[in-house]
Parts: C-alpha cells; sequence; structure tokens
C-alpha cells in the first residue's frame, strides 16, 4: 500500500516456531475481550492455500478460541 514494503506470512513456519502463540498473547493481554463482538472481513481475492498451511490455520482459530476468543478464518 502507498509503496511500502509488505511480506507474506508463512503460517505453519510461523505456528510451529511459537511466534502466532507469542502474538496472540500479547494481543491478548492487551486488548479488553469481555465484550467479545463478531467481526467479518469482506476482503476479496485471497489466494489458494496448501494443505498443510490450512492445517495450521485451524490450529491458529483453535489457540484463539482456547483463549475465548471466536474467530472465523477464510481459507
Amino acid at each position: 500500500m502507498d509503496g511500502e514494503q509488505s511480506y507474506l506470512v508463512h503460517h505453519t513456519r510461523e505456528w510451529a516456531a511459537g511466534l502466532a502463540q507469542r502474538r496472540i498473547d500479547g494481543l491478548l493481554a492487551l486488548l479488553p475481550l469481555s465484550t467479545r463482538a463478531p467481526y467479518t472481513s469482506t476482503r476479496s481475492g485471497c489466494r489458494r492455500r496448501s494443505g498443510g498451511e490450512l492445517a495450521t490455520m485451524r490450529k491458529i482459530v483453535r489457540y484463539w478460541r482456547d483463549r475465548g476468543v471466536d474467530v472465523t478464518g477464510e481459507a
């Protein structure tokens, strides 16, 4: 956006390294999520993901849910 560099995240590597969990835990520590409102993304143009990436994304969603946050992902 506006000529800035962006990076794609490799979810499987991020999860295996424990980085996703640390980022989620850090965000949960900052946000008052006692009133959990649903969030819907209307982003279009998603790329297809490999089977390994989808399995990892499920783990990430489950990690959020285990901490009391209902999230939805797009595949």
